[in-house]
């Protein structure tokens, strides 16, 4: 889904396209409620998110090149510095926009997402009418234009345990061109709604007499966990 784009964003109609994009958050953001949620993004430059007053606390990251920076430092051959089932809500704005391996990127991501927990993935659909302008912005940038189809999301998240159930489109259709019916089928703003299967497995533990005995499965989150 999202597409690498080395131009930054800063562009009048690039910065209108990114306010479509919250208007397409916001309301699947709006109802979650949360300890602990993450957001990766590709540039720190892009707009903040709407408000999420049930969510206690964002940790964010960015993924740009071979690192990450942010709220905390590290190698992206690392992996996410966070224990597994760690946030309740991930968040992936345009985040495969400047690494060279997203599908472990994603991948990483689910690990990070507790069980049952939501998953959204955003960035600009490669089926769009803004492709080629998109293409043209980058047109000096050392590596050609790349782009991850949502098929292919689908099935990297899949193998992880986490599986899309709903996708939504918006945007404008072609700068200043806001045709609600044409955006929600065409429209260059893609949003991937995925959720954490939970583990059928159960935990058992022994009493003082050596009994099977069953543990409940609900735990808090990973974050939750570590700092106990």
């Amino acid at each position: 889904m999202p597409l690498r784009i080395a131009e930054p964003y800063d562009h009048p109609s690039l910065r209108a396209l990114l306010a479509d994009e919250l208007d397409l958050l916001a309301p699947q953001l709006a109802g979650q409620a949360a300890a602990n949620a993450l957001e990766i993004v590709a540039r720190p430059a892009l707009p903040a998110l709407p408000m999420t007053p049930l969510i206690a606390h964002w940790t964010r990251l960015c993924a740009d090149g071979e690192a990450w920076c942010g709220a905390l430092r590290g190698h992206l051959d690392d992996g996410l510095p966070f224990a597994d089932d760690s946030f309740r809500v991930v968040l992936l704005r345009h985040a495969a926009d400047g690494v060279r391996q997203p599908a472990r990127l994603y991948a990483e991501a689910a690990r990070v997402l507790e069980p049952e927990g939501l998953m959204l993935v955003l960035g600009f659909h490669p089926c769009s009418l803004w492709t080629p302008w998109l293409t043209w912005r980058r047109r000096h940038a050392p590596e050609a234009l790349q782009s991850l189809a949502p098929t292919a999301i689908d099935r990297i998240l899949a193998r992880a345990g986490v599986e899309v159930f709903a996708r939504r489109r918006g945007g404008a259709v072609l700068p200043g061109m806001h045709l609600r019916q044409a955006a929600a089928v065409c429209g260059p703003c893609a949003l991937l709604l995925a959720r954490k299967r939970r583990s059928s497995l159960r935990a058992l533990r022994l009493d003082g007499r050596g009994r099977v005995v069953p543990v409940g499965t609900s735990l808090a989150s990973g974050v939750l966990r570590n700092a106990a």
